[in-house]
Protein backbone atom coordinates (compact mmCIF):
# COMPACT_ATOMS: atom_id res chain seq x y z
CA UNK A 1 0.00 0.00 0.00
CA UNK A 2 1.35 3.42 -0.93
CA UNK A 3 1.30 5.74 2.06
CA UNK A 4 2.85 8.90 3.49
CA UNK A 5 4.62 8.99 6.84
CA UNK A 6 4.67 12.19 8.86
CA UNK A 7 7.46 11.97 11.43
CA UNK A 8 7.51 13.99 14.65
CA UNK A 9 10.72 15.56 13.32
CA UNK A 10 8.71 17.17 10.51
CA UNK A 11 9.95 14.81 7.81
CA UNK A 12 7.28 13.76 5.33
CA UNK A 13 7.90 11.00 2.82
CA UNK A 14 6.18 8.33 0.76
CA UNK A 15 6.53 4.65 1.61
CA UNK A 16 5.15 1.27 0.62
CA UNK A 17 3.70 -0.39 3.70
CA UNK A 18 2.60 -3.95 2.99
CA UNK A 19 0.85 -5.70 5.83
CA UNK A 20 0.27 -5.15 9.51
CA UNK A 21 3.90 -5.57 10.60
CA UNK A 22 5.11 -2.78 8.29
CA UNK A 23 2.36 -0.42 9.47
CA UNK A 24 3.25 -1.23 13.10
CA UNK A 25 6.93 -0.60 12.36
CA UNK A 26 6.06 2.76 10.78
CA UNK A 27 4.20 3.97 13.89
CA UNK A 28 6.35 2.16 16.43
CA UNK A 29 3.86 -0.26 17.97
CA UNK A 30 0.27 -1.42 18.04
CA UNK A 31 -1.89 0.56 15.64
CA UNK A 32 -5.03 2.61 15.96
CA UNK A 33 -6.88 3.69 12.81
CA UNK A 34 -7.84 7.35 12.37
CA UNK A 35 -10.16 8.98 9.87
CA UNK A 36 -9.05 11.82 7.65
CA UNK A 37 -12.37 13.09 6.41
CA UNK A 38 -13.50 11.84 3.01
CA UNK A 39 -9.97 12.05 1.59
CA UNK A 40 -8.08 9.33 3.46
CA UNK A 41 -7.29 7.53 6.68
CA UNK A 42 -4.26 6.72 8.74
CA UNK A 43 -2.64 4.91 11.62
CA UNK A 44 -1.08 6.06 14.88
CA UNK A 45 0.59 4.24 17.76
CA UNK A 46 -2.33 3.03 19.90
CA UNK A 47 -0.36 3.61 23.12
CA UNK A 48 1.47 6.73 21.95
CA UNK A 49 0.06 9.10 24.55
CA UNK A 50 0.52 6.57 27.36
CA UNK A 51 4.14 6.10 26.28
CA UNK A 52 4.72 9.85 26.16
CA UNK A 53 5.58 9.99 22.46
CA UNK A 54 6.31 13.44 21.05
CA UNK A 55 3.45 15.54 19.70
CA UNK A 56 3.17 15.44 15.93
CA UNK A 57 2.11 18.97 15.04
CA UNK A 58 2.11 18.49 11.29
CA UNK A 59 0.10 15.25 11.40
CA UNK A 60 -2.33 16.91 13.81
CA UNK A 61 -2.77 19.83 11.39
CA UNK A 62 -3.40 17.39 8.51
CA UNK A 63 -5.89 15.42 10.62
CA UNK A 64 -7.74 18.54 11.79
CA UNK A 65 -7.94 20.03 8.29
CA UNK A 66 -9.02 16.77 6.63
CA UNK A 67 -11.78 16.37 9.21
CA UNK A 68 -12.68 20.08 8.98
CA UNK A 69 -12.21 20.54 12.72
CA UNK A 70 -12.38 24.22 13.63
CA UNK A 71 -11.69 23.86 17.33
CA UNK A 72 -8.83 22.04 18.98
CA UNK A 73 -10.27 18.72 20.12
CA UNK A 74 -7.38 16.29 20.24
CA UNK A 75 -3.86 15.84 18.95
CA UNK A 76 -1.69 13.12 17.43
CA UNK A 77 1.58 11.85 18.84
CA UNK A 78 4.38 9.79 17.37
CA UNK A 79 4.98 9.07 13.73
CA UNK A 80 1.76 8.86 11.71
CA UNK A 81 1.14 6.85 8.55
CA UNK A 82 -1.54 8.26 6.23
CA UNK A 83 -3.11 6.17 3.47
CA UNK A 84 -6.22 6.07 1.33
CA UNK A 85 -9.77 5.40 2.37
CA UNK A 86 -10.51 1.77 3.29
CA UNK A 87 -12.36 -0.38 0.78
CA UNK A 88 -15.79 -1.91 1.44
CA UNK A 89 -14.15 -4.72 3.46
CA UNK A 90 -12.16 -2.29 5.61
CA UNK A 91 -8.79 -2.94 3.94
CA UNK A 92 -6.43 0.01 3.66
CA UNK A 93 -5.90 1.38 0.17
CA UNK A 94 -3.15 3.37 -1.54
CA UNK A 95 -3.03 7.03 -0.69
CA UNK A 96 -4.46 9.22 -3.44
CA UNK A 97 -2.28 11.78 -5.18
CA UNK A 98 -4.69 14.44 -3.90
CA UNK A 99 -4.27 13.41 -0.24
CA UNK A 100 -0.50 13.06 -0.62
CA UNK A 101 -0.26 16.60 -2.02
CA UNK A 102 -2.63 17.86 0.71
CA UNK A 103 -0.22 16.51 3.37
CA UNK A 104 2.88 17.88 1.64
CA UNK A 105 1.29 21.34 1.23
CA UNK A 106 0.34 21.54 4.90
CA UNK A 107 3.82 20.39 5.89
CA UNK A 108 5.67 22.88 3.70
CA UNK A 109 3.37 25.75 4.75
CA UNK A 110 3.79 24.90 8.42
CA UNK A 111 7.58 24.63 8.19
CA UNK A 112 7.82 27.88 6.21
CA UNK A 113 5.70 29.74 8.78
CA UNK A 114 7.72 28.23 11.64
CA UNK A 115 10.94 29.39 9.98
CA UNK A 116 9.56 32.92 9.68
CA UNK A 117 8.61 32.91 13.37
CA UNK A 118 12.14 31.89 14.32
CA UNK A 119 13.60 34.62 12.10
CA UNK A 120 11.40 37.27 13.73
CA UNK A 121 12.33 35.99 17.17
CA UNK A 122 16.02 36.03 16.25
CA UNK A 123 15.73 39.62 15.00
CA UNK A 124 14.02 40.67 18.24
CA UNK A 125 16.73 39.15 20.42
CA UNK A 126 19.65 40.75 18.58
Amino acid sequence: MKAVIVKTSGEVFEVNAEGLSEIQRAVGGYIEAIEAGNIGSGFVNEEGKLKGLRDNVIATAVWHRANKLTKFSDYLVGDVLFCGLPDDEGNSQDISQEFSEFIKNISSTFLKELGEIFKRHENLTQ
